[in-house]
Parts: structure tokens; C-alpha cells; sequence
């Protein structure tokens, strides 16, 4: 096989090469190549082409996994955990949720992380992680993590928010974001059904949770809320 041959072009004759094959020049490429941007390549395509084959996907979880938690490149890191979120290898959770405990830790890999894990699965203890990034001082971090949740049915957004006020490890400013978002939540649901009693009727849980732990609301808001938010938090308490 030509040495010179380039990553796109295994990927487009992968039928011809075969999967396997084209897996394995892939793989050395990634393993042996001194061009990041050649293994970066070869990175992602080895997570597409793995997408057509269920033991290839398993060899390429176990290649990935392997570059994510000790390649020295970061570009490199972050190709890898986006491939990973492409062959949507469940296993792979437990290495980046890893690599999100690692202290500390480069903020392109844990945007890229957060973006893997989301595509994977975004089950409860998914969103409990993005739930801990509503702090983040990134904006980029921040931003994601806040679109992701809020494209959560309302009722279960509204749950785990109220669940994350209980945690004895979140900063009252970590608190006013999750109270925050939970306002935009609320609002939102007023606002696009243009009627401030569709919650009461349509989402009674939602209205029971927060009579519930009125308490706890009140105390982080009085703690920490500046009176330009003030609007936006009635949406919570009324």
C-alpha cells in the first residue's frame, strides 16, 4: 500500500480496501505519523468507517480510549473524544467521565468531552454532570451545557434542578445558576403558550415540586440574587 496515501482517501475506499484493512492503515497512521493533522484526520474517519461494523467499533473505542487519556496533543485529545461521541460506544462513558475528574483539565477537552458524552447518552447522571458545569467560568462550556438542559422535557429539568439545590458541594453561585436556569425554563413555558396559568394547569408536578422546596428557593435567592434578576425569578416562586 502507498505510504504517502491520505486519510480521506482510505475513508472513500474503504469498500475497496475493506474495513479492516482500512481500519488498521488508519490506525497506523495515528500511531506512527509525525503530521498531527494527518493523525487528526485519520482520527476522525477511523470512528466513521468503525460506524459500519460492530467488532470495529469495539477495536476503535479501545484505540480512541487510549489516545484520549495519554496522547500529549491536545487537537489530538479532542478528535479522539469527538470520535468517540460519533461511534455512540456506551462504554466510552466511564473513560470520559474520567478525563472530567483529571484536575486540572485543558478547557477544549472538556468541551469536547461534554459534546462526546451528550451524543452518546443523556440520561440522569449525563445531565447531573452538565448540571455541574452551569458555573463554569467558560463561556463556551457554559453555553453548551445550558442548551443541552434546556432541551430537557420540562418536568424532568425541573426535578434534577431542584435536586441540585440539595447539594451540599455547590457554591451559592453555583445555586443562583441552577435557579436561573430554572426561571428561564418556567418563563419559557409561559411565554410561548402566552397564558401565565399554563403551568398551574398543564404541569401541576412542576407547581407542586416548587411549593415544595419554596424554602430552599427563597433562601438561595435572598443570598444571591441581584435585584436586576428579580423579575425573572418570580417566574420560579409564583
Amino acid at each position: 500500500m502507498n505510504k504517502k496515501i491520505q486519510p480521506l482517501e482510505i475513508y472513500k475506499r474503504s469498500e475497496e480496501f475493506g474495513l479492516k484493512n482500512s481500519f488498521n492503515l488508519l490506525t497506523e497512521i495515528i500511531e506512527t505519523d509525525k503530521n498531527d493533522n494527518k493523525r487528526r484526520e485519520s482520527i476522525k474517519y477511523l470512528g466513521l468507517i468503525s460506524n459500519n461494523s460492530i467488532q470495529l467499533k469495539k477495536e476503535c473505542f479501545e484505540t480512541l480510549e487510549n489516545i484520549l487519556v495519554s496522547d500529549d496533543k491536545i487537537e489530538i485529545r479532542c478528535e479522539a473524544a469527538k470520535s468517540l461521541g460519533r461511534i455512540k460506544y456506551e462504554k466510552a462513558l466511564k473513560s470520559l467521565n474520567w478525563v472530567l475528574e483529571q484536575k486540572p483539565i485543558n478547557n477544549e477537552i472538556k468541551i469536547s468531552v461534554l459534546k462526546a458524552m451528550h451524543k452518546i447518552r443523556f440520561e440522569e447522571p449525563e445531565i447531573k454532570l452538565f448540571i455541574n458545569e452551569l458555573d463554569s467560568e467558560v463561556h463556551s462550556i457554559k453555553d453548551f451545557v445550558t442548551i443541552q438542559l434546556l432541551s430537557l422535557k420540562h418536568e424532568q429539568l425541573i426535578d434534577l434542578l431542584l435536586s441540585a439545590l440539595k447539594n451540599k458541594f455547590f457554591s451559592n453561585k453555583h445555586k443562583t445558576e441552577v435557579i436561573r436556569l430554572m426561571g428561564y425554563e418556567l418563563s419559557s413555558i409561559n411565554i410561548s403558550f402566552e397564558d401565565t396559568n399554563y403551568i398551574k394547569i398543564k404541569h401541576p408536578k412542576i407547581l407542586s415540586d416548587l411549593i415544595q422546596n419554596k424554602s430552599i428557593l427563597m433562601e438561595v435567592i435572598t443570598q444571591n440574587l441581584r435585584e436586576e434578576d428579580s423579575n425573572l425569578m418570580d417566574a420560579v416562586t409564583t
